[in-house]
This record gives C-alpha cells, structure tokens and sequence, in this order.
C-alpha cells in the first residue's frame, strides 16, 4: 500500500467520516450491532472515536 494513500487522523476527510460515526452512534443506529461495527474501525480511527467522545463528556453534553 502506498504511504500517500494511506488515511491519517489528520485527514479532513477521515476525520468527518469519524464525526459521521459519532452522530450515528448518537443516533441510535448501531442499536445491537455497535461492536460489529466497531470492529470495523482501524485502531487508529477508534482511538479517535474514543478520544472526541471523551471530549464531549467535559463540555457539558
């Protein structure tokens, strides 16, 4: 795989695809399957998933 055309973090795109995910979650639409879905994810893209989530629990949801 080309390095170049690998998605990083600190990609706008990769990282809307990860608020997409976020507002999904929220949505409820993972109902029953969240860990499938999660097992989706690469380690890096659930790190974070994990990390913007704990961020909203300090703003005061």
């Amino acid at each position: 795989m080309d390095p170049e055309s690998k998605p990083t973090t600190e990609d706008p795109e990769n990282e809307q695809e990860l608020q997409q995910f976020i507002e999904r979650l929220d949505a409820g639409e993972f109902d029953g399957r969240l860990f499938e879905e999660i097992r989706k994810l690469r380690a890096e893209h659930l790190a974070r998933v994990c990390r913007l989530l704990s961020q909203r629990k300090f703003e005061g949801d």
